[in-house]
């Protein structure tokens, strides 16, 4: 009896070994970012809360930062290295994945998931987003950040997604009908509902065609029919890419816009075509208040100047 007695304490012992201890919980926001976009929001945001999982696509972020999936699949070993305590994602209207929300269940991550396919769920996410992680933390010894609408992103939300006044306006207004392509072959244009279809509205301009989904896709005759008096497209270059010092030429923006560049249109005539390459311009994000300035210098110049031949 003896003997299973002094046994006893050494099996539990053993057993005890195997286990391995829960780590203690973290002391403060860690955050996981499932989301290319609201990782460009949060770093604008210069909110200080430490990220420790990113998307896989991932274009700001420390690349030494952990990936943690991406729209495909989440990677869940790597999420329960992370130890986060709130997950932000991208996941539309799907539900959730089960194994996400019983593992947010059982460690007790805030799961926070966002839509940003406008310009208005942009501006609501970031004024979410602030709220949580900026508005109610102290800055410094007595000082806290001013309220959302004082706040100096959501000014400059406002001013860039605004008409411009003046001559600027006048001359934006001047540009005639603009056509936002994000492929030529077959086009698809950004039409009505799309973040850049809003920007050029709220600037001033007059995005075409007036009506339809926010992507539609085209073929030459209906690019004709719409005759548009300026064409710009979208081709993000590769974030690691350096920016291009000159203009392309005409030959070079012919030669991207394919065989649209061979259609009786206004915008070839009058070689009123650009495209912007910016790595964020198709990422709905803060990324859009530089998209917005962007498009306003662009048409503005349009609007100025004389049309060829004149």
């Amino acid at each position: 009896m003896l003997r299973l007695v002094l046994i006893i304490p050494l099996l539990l012992t053993l057993l005890g070994c195997d286990r391995t201890p829960a780590a203690p919980a973290p002391s403060g926001p860690r955050l996981v970012v499932l989301s290319p976009a609201l990782a460009i929001i949060l770093r604008d945001l210069h909110a200080d809360a430490p990220i420790v999982g990113r998307h896989a696509w991932d274009m700001v972020l420390d690349k030494s930062i952990p990936a943690c999936g991406d729209q495909a699949g989440i990677d869940y070993e790597a999420l329960l290295t992370a130890r986060p305590t709130h997950i932000l994602l991208e996941w539309g209207q799907r539900e959730l994945p089960q194994r996400l929300t019983s593992l947010a269940a059982k460690h007790h991550w805030q799961v926070s998931n966002y839509t940003l396919l406008s310009l208005d769920e942009i501006r609501e996410t970031t004024h979410r987003l602030y709220d949580e992680f900026i508005y109610h933390k102290p800055l410094m010894a007595a000082v806290t950040a001013p309220p959302w609408e004082r706040s100096p992103l959501a000014l400059e939300m406002a001013r860039a997604w605004s008409p411009r006044e003046g001559d600027a306006g006048n001359a934006i207004a001047a540009a005639g009908r603009i056509l936002i392509l994000e492929t030529v072959n077959p086009a698809h244009a950004l039409g009505p509902g799309s973040f850049h279809h809003q920007i050029i509205r709220a600037i001033g301009g007059h995005p075409i065609p007036d009506a339809g989904s926010p992507y539609i896709e085209m073929d030459a005759e209906d690019v004709l029919h719409l005759a548009p008096d300026a064409i710009i497209l979208i081709e993000p270059r590769n974030p690691d890419s350096p920016i291009r010092d000159d203009p392309l030429t005409w030959e070079e923006l012919s030669t991207k816009l394919g065989p649209l560049a061979r259609l009786d249109i206004p915008a070839v005539k009058n070689r009123r075509i650009a495209v912007i390459d910016d790595p964020l311009a198709l990422t709905p994000s803060t990324a859009m208040i530089r998209l917005a300035d962007d498009f306003a210098r662009l048409l503005e110049s349009w609007g100025a100047a004389p049309k060829p031949g004149q």
